[in-house]
């Protein structure tokens, strides 16, 4: 799924496939991500870890988020600028919303956005299609379905193109079937907490005073 991401954001792969292996970059990402999963939920050693980088250095993978991993977006970047691409790919979109918002959207927001896509979107992407395809081929029923669905549109249209954003959108079972994929088996195992803001906040009956940090258990909660 990182050559996927890499064709969705700069109009081309990274190549994983054609090499066979792990490349420094796919290796520098897992170790992220693994390293973001527990800090997440132990948020007080990413502080600590800060104020003691400037003596012991680095030592969370976590971090590469900021270094390698924007580094190698950088360099992704200018490399789609330098050669071009009819294809509206993420990082064109991007670039758009910064020249009509350039105060709001500047160029280290559109390479940090880019970056996060990079990151965190070629694992998610990669669980959300193995948990549809498994759960689908579990379900003959559903599958055969899910393909008269698919005729139906793919009958009225030009083949050789893609499937559009809001065809797939008017195609009910099938954002049935990615929905239900998703309820099963979600992307994520955190809990993503956030912080109750200045204030307080009111719930139906709950109230929730400020600084309290909320989280939800999403296999639980789909389940």
């Amino acid at each position: 799924m990182v050559d996927v991401i890499g064709e969705v954001t700069f109009s081309q792969r990274f190549g994983l496939m054609d090499i066979g292996e792990e490349v420094e970059s796919l290796k520098v990402i897992k170790r992220a991500a693994r390293s973001s999963c527990w800090v997440g939920q132990v948020p007080w050693v990413f502080q600590i870890h800060e104020k003691l980088s400037p003596i012991i250095g680095n030592r969370l993978a976590l971090n590469a988020r900021s270094g390698y991993i924007r580094d190698f977006t950088m360099q992704q970047a200018q490399s789609r600028f330098a050669r071009g691409s009819d294809h509206r790919d993420m990082l064109s979109k991007l670039m758009e919303i910064s020249a009509k918002k350039p105060t709001e959207v500047d160029h280290t927001i559109v390479i940090s956005m880019a970056a996060s896509n990079v990151f965190a979107g070629s694992d998610t992407t990669a669980i959300a299609l193995r948990s549809i395809f498994y759960h689908l081929l579990k379900n003959p029923r559903c599958i055969r379905r899910l393909l008269e669905e698919i005729n139906n549109v793919v009958g009225t249209m030009d083949t050789a193109r893609p499937v559009t954003f809001d065809q797939a959108n008017n195609m009910p079972y099938l954002q049935a079937a990615m929905n239900e994929a998703l309820r099963i088996h979600s992307i994520i195992g955190q809990s993503l907490p956030r912080v109750v803001p200045e204030g307080g906040l009111q719930v139906e009956s709950h109230w929730l005073p400020q600084g309290v940090k909320l989280g939800t258990a999403l296999l639980e909660a789909h389940h």
